[in-house]
């Protein structure tokens, strides 16, 4: 059974069976918007943007650069499309990571610890094993959401551990330092549900001196005969 345990001093909010159904309904129809959203901010601004590029180097093309003036235009307007284009691709990744898509979870959260890294002064090491999961991909949304939700959650630096044996996925996160607060609390839940929603199972512990530790286990399909 997913359980997530606190200290004995916190009040934790418990949702009953139809209520966790319900919160994981509606986490799954706000995955599958991300990934919507994601789907037509790729295609079409995406689109839309390149062929402006495409049409700006006609027209620098066309008009010559002679004039300083135009020059100087040119750059701006090619600096400022650079930019919305690196926004397109910086929000499609948010959204929907193309690594856990194509790829696995594993890049994915690789790329995503690079992104903590580099807009944080956090310290967050990571392992995970060199062959990636066979996952569905629901099961990597969910894991991975789950693990963006708990580095957001959380203070201060920690390690994030993923193995694979024969039977699950394991995922180990350590040390979380948490308010348990009515909010944090209520994140925590989304957590678990996430896990539970993918047929996983959750457990936070707490570890010395002031952090917990939380393991996600999801147990893998036995290949087939």
């Amino acid at each position: 059974m997913s359980k997530i345990k606190q200290n004995d001093s916190v009040d934790e909010p418990v949702l009953n069976d139809e209520s966790g159904a319900l919160v994981r309904l509606l986490l799954q129809e706000s995955d599958a918007e991300r990934a919507r959203l994601a789907s037509l901010l790729h295609d079409e601004l995406g689109g839309v943007l390149v062929a402006a590029k495409m049409d700006l180097g006609y027209l620098e093309t066309a008009l010559g650069t002679e004039r300083p003036d135009l020059r100087r235009r040119f750059a701006q307007v090619r600096d400022c499309l650079d930019t919305a284009v690196a926004v397109e691709r910086r929000v499609v990744e948010e959204l929907q990571p193309g690594l856990l898509v194509h790829i696995g979870l594993f890049a994915a959260l690789q790329w995503q610890i690079e992104q903590v890294r580099s807009h944080s002064n956090r310290v967050v090491r990571l392992q995970v094993p060199e062959s990636e999961a066979s996952l569905p991909l629901p099961a990597r949304v969910g894991l991975y959401r789950a693990v963006q939700e708990s580095l957001s959650l959380s203070r201060g630096d920690l390690d994030l551990t993923a193995s694979l044996c024969e039977q699950a996925l394991r995922l180990e996160l350590s040390p979380l330092r948490i308010e348990f607060q009515a909010v944090g609390a209520l994140r925590l839940l989304v957590i678990l549900h996430r896990v539970r929603a993918v047929g996983g199972r959750a457990e936070l512990t707490d570890v010395a001196p002031d952090g917990r530790r939380l393991v996600i286990e999801l147990p893998l399909a036995a290949p087939s005969a």
